[in-house]
């Protein structure tokens, strides 16, 4: 069954049998330590957006993976990385979500559904963004075939990794010139841009656009 084709009761009883996580749950759970004790319910599920390295490369499994977007929130590369996309001294930089009223994020949300899908992908997801790569957790509403509340990783600007604003071509000249453990910055980009223009061609990206000419 589509579940965009459920009727008001069939989505009640859906509801009923699957709670989606809490970010009070999700902070319990990170806040057991390296032992990742807390267990998750077999009826819980989880949507987790991607905005950069995950619309292409989310190394997770999932139940399933959808298009759309979040307001207010602008795509800046202004995150620094020293372990995929650059080294130590010399960061590449990689996108962060920046707060902006009239902003609209075009991305994907992963649907996990079950304890093994979202205790894997959270392990994850917590050693990629929030250890290696200095971001924190955030919710937010998502806009896709229905309305969701998504877990997402914005990188603050007290974190240290963190690069900020900078022209154009600063930007671009660092991505032209930085290379980590997982390859060319360039390729970063490269990917994102390819993959939103061929899965959200509506998804107009003006920081994007710009970087690319």
């Amino acid at each position: 069954m589509n579940s965009i084709d459920l009727d008001i009761t069939s989505e009640n009883q859906v509801r009923n049998v699957e709670k989606q996580l809490t970010s009070n749950e999700i902070s319990e759970w990170l806040h057991q330590g390296s032992g990742f004790k807390w267990s998750c319910p077999e009826t819980q599920s989880l949507l987790v957006f991607g905005y950069g390295s995950l619309v292409w490369l989310p190394k997770f499994a999932f139940h399933n993976r959808e298009v759309g977007y979040v307001h207010g929130f602008v795509r800046r590369f202004w995150q620094g990385n020293i372990s995929h996309r650059g080294v130590p001294g010399s960061p590449g930089r990689v996108v962060t979500l920046v707060p902006d009223d009239k902003g609209v994020t075009w991305g994907v949300t992963f649907h996990l559904k079950g304890k093994k899908q979202i205790e894997a992908a959270l392990r994850h997801l917590v050693t990629r963004e929030m250890i290696n790569g200095g971001y924190e957790m955030r919710t937010a509403k998502f806009y896709g075939h229905r309305t969701y509340d998504i877990l997402t990783f914005v990188a603050m600007p007290d974190n240290a990794h963190y690069l900020g604003p900078a022209p154009v071509e600063t930007v671009a000249a660092t991505i032209v010139n930085s290379r980590g453990r997982s390859g060319h910055n360039l390729e970063y980009i490269f990917n994102l841009i390819d993959t939103l223009r061929r899965e959200a061609p509506q998804g107009v990206d003006n920081h994007l656009t710009s970087l690319e000419e």
